[in-house]
């Protein structure tokens, strides 16, 4: 693997400082959603009490010790849930997981997501997004370390991508005092993460609040 001159390094740091910074703004929108909709989904999943139950879990159940039958399954975001989400269940399960999914889609629209197509969340729609950035940066990165595709391992990839935004990051503070010295920061735009703020158009810098 080809190792870029530190020049090198810097040079791409500054050119996708604003890549990064998308990563750690989908990042932190993606956080907030999640527990805003966690708010009002979870009360509407408990009022369903689902349990582990069906032929998956029944499979599940005879190749290992730990039963899961009967249980109750404690929030959406359990791993096991998806047990329950087979073709070949019940319909009775089916019928259940349906007036779920239906209910959520309610209260999904009626908390602002009106364009949300029906059987999606907001919050993994904003962790989509995250991803969709996190890729785009390691591809923007690929050419200058000789790579064709992405690290497969979750630690190896979490490491890269903290290097990549570290440097990126620490260019755009660079590239902020400079924009202050030779702009003023003159030209203005709103935040993306907060309608009520204006950053620098050029070197994404918060500033001021708006004026109400």
């Amino acid at each position: 693997m080809p190792t870029p001159t530190l020049d090198e390094f810097k040079q791409w740091s500054r050119e996708n400082a604003r890549l990064a910074l998308a990563v750690c703004e989908t990042q932190a929108a993606a956080e907030t959603i999640k527990l805003f909709e966690v708010e009002y989904i979870k009360p509407i999943f408990d009022s369903f009490n689902f349990i582990y139950e069906g032929n998956s879990v029944e499979r599940l159940d005879t190749r290992r010790g730990e039963k899961l039958a009967g249980k109750p399954i404690p929030s959406p975001d359990d791993f096991n849930f998806c047990l329950l989400h087979g073709d070949d269940e019940p319909e009775e399960i089916k019928a259940k997981l349906r007036a779920y999914y239906a209910a959520c889609d309610d209260a999904h629209r009626a908390h602002g997501y009106k364009d949300l197509p029906k059987g999606h969340s907001p919050s993994l729609r904003a962790e989509h997004l995250h991803r969709q950035a996190e890729w785009a940066l390691m591809d923007s990165a690929g050419p200058l370390f000789g790579l064709t595709e992405h690290p497969q391992m979750p630690d190896d990839r979490k490491h890269y991508l903290e290097l990549l935004i570290g440097t990126c990051i620490k260019a755009l503070d660079e590239m902020q005092q400079e924009c202050g010295l030779e702009t003023q920061h003159k030209e203005v735009e709103p935040s993306p993460l907060n309608p009520s703020r204006i950053r620098c158009a050029n070197c994404c810098l918060e500033l001021e609040r708006k004026a109400a």
